[in-house]
């Protein structure tokens, strides 16, 4: 239980804060990743030791898929995450009452392929800092999580929002930044970017421990 509890913490917070960086305020909008990154951070050290801090169904299939979870405890994590994406975003809609505008996706192609890419890159640098026995009890993982969402939300951001996680992109539908009917796009964009990620992996024997 306590892990599901820590995983519906990181989660909600996660999507708390991306609410309140996109919200209408233009000054604050180019400091939004930067937001975001430090919150991920924080709370990937807060929960690395509970629940392993994944805080994103992506990451979670990704750490299935490297056969470190089980396939009941990655549903459950689904299950949470999602719940907390959505709890997080009626809060910052209904209790801040933060303001935005919606936006739809004009060019599926571009976003998911940039979804795809910025979610690779976090799911990959996940799988090399927080799961290989080579990198085993290491102090800077959740700055090289935090470092690399920062760092691909200013790359490819601009072309799709840079959500790389779909609670965190149900989130923003709940939030009504996100068109329902583009949420598909970093559905697709998300979960193959994580698939890629742990093949690549297991293709450069990066899993061999």
């Amino acid at each position: 239980m306590r892990k599901y509890v820590i995983e519906f913490i990181g989660t909600f917070f996660l999507v708390l804060a991306v609410c309140a960086a996109v919200r209408s305020q233009q000054e604050l909008q180019s400091f939004a990743p930067l937001f975001v990154g430090l919150v991920l951070t924080a709370m990937i050290y807060a929960g690395k030791s509970f629940s392993g801090a994944h805080y994103n169904p992506a990451v979670s299939l990704a750490i299935f898929l490297r056969k470190k979870i089980r396939l009941i405890d990655m549903i459950g994590y689904w299950v949470i995450q999602l719940m907390a994406g959505v709890i997080g975003a009626i809060v910052a809609a209904k209790v801040f009452n933060y303001q935005t505008s919606l936006v739809s996706v004009t060019e599926p192609v571009a976003a998911i392929t940039a979804e795809g890419i910025g979610t690779f890159a976090l799911v990959f640098v996940i799988l090399c800092v927080a799961t290989s026995a080579r990198s085993a009890n290491n102090d800077y993982y959740g700055l090289a999580i935090g470092s690399v969402v920062v760092a691909m939300a200013y790359i490819v951001g601009p072309i799709s929002g840079g959500a790389f996680n779909p609670a965190v992109a149900l989130g923003l539908a709940v939030f009504e930044k996100l068109d329902w009917n583009s949420l598909w796009v970093y559905l697709v964009g998300s979960i193959t970017g994580a698939v890629i990620a742990v093949i690549l992996y297991k293709v450069l024997r990066l899993d061999i421990e």
